[in-house]
């Protein structure tokens, strides 16, 4: 008798169960997709995959298979729900929107995201390539009456010029003659040195280039370096020295009528 209701038991929860999968499986869907590399279509393992909702931010994030590979499913993704999909790997340019102004503009906001909504039980496939970023490392020095020495401690920002009707705003703070964007920025050492990496490669079709604007408490009107070309998968290297003007020094009791 106890053999008989087991058994019976087991039997419902067995129907419950395909009942389920057969009523929920309608209302699954699945983002599925590869990580490629842009100029060789190698796939990329080991890249980041970001999954973005509209209206939330982002959902979950994980790293592409030996073969690029990478899959969302439920319940991460829900039909009817808008989404987005960016990535990044060591070594090329980052697809995700902190690279980005924040302020983009609405006519590029699909275009820069392409956001989707999924539909029920949709399987929607994805192909993300990536470019190979360059990178520009160099050392600052500074030369004033005592000679010529590292600059150590100086804020180098780098900013990155483009076309106007281009996705990025400018900064306005670091606006220089034409607008340019804001790329990212970082101190020397010790020994005066900095480096940026995974940067967009200049476009030579178009008058692009990056900008070295330099700033530290106590020292003003330092000259910018400009005409920065960035070449893919090349690490640029510059050195560059500020001259300093010695300020004024009065000595003994100075008398104002």
């Amino acid at each position: 008798m106890k053999t008989n209701r087991l058994l019976a038991m087991i039997f419902s929860i067995f129907i419950f169960i395909t009942w389920s999968t057969q009523v929920f499986a309608g209302i699954s869907c699945r983002i599925q997709g590869e990580v490629t590399d842009r100029d060789t279509g190698n796939p990329i393992a080991g890249a980041w995959v970001l999954l973005y909702r509209v209206d939330y931010g982002i959902v979950k994030s994980l790293k592409t298979d030996n073969k690029g590979y990478f899959r969302f499913d439920t319940p991460d993704v829900y039909p009817g729900r808008k989404y987005f999909i960016q990535s990044k790997a060591p070594g090329y340019v980052p697809l995700i929107p902190e690279y980005y102004s924040q302020n983009v503009k609405p006519e590029y906001y699909d275009e820069i995201f392409r956001p989707f909504i999924m539909a029920e039980g949709q399987i929607k496939h994805i192909k993300i390539t990536l470019e190979k970023g360059g990178s520009l490392s160099g050392v600052i020095y500074k030369k004033d009456s005592t000679g010529v020495s590292v600059f150590n401690g100086v804020t180098v920002k780098l900013l990155k010029k483009k076309k106007t009707d281009e996705y990025f705003l400018s900064d306005k703070d670091f606006l220089i003659g034409e607008e340019r964007m804001r790329v990212d920025s970082i101190e020397t050492d010790a020994e005066g040195r900095f480096l940026f990496s995974e940067l967009e490669p200049s476009d030579d079709s178009i008058p692009d280039e990056y900008v070295i604007d330099l700033d530290k408490d106590g020292y003003y009107n330092m000259p910018f370096i400009t005409g920065i070309k960035i070449k893919k998968g090349v690490q640029k290297y510059l050195e560059h020295t500020v001259m300093l003007a010695d300020s004024p020094v009065l000595i003994g009791t100075v008398k104002i009528n």
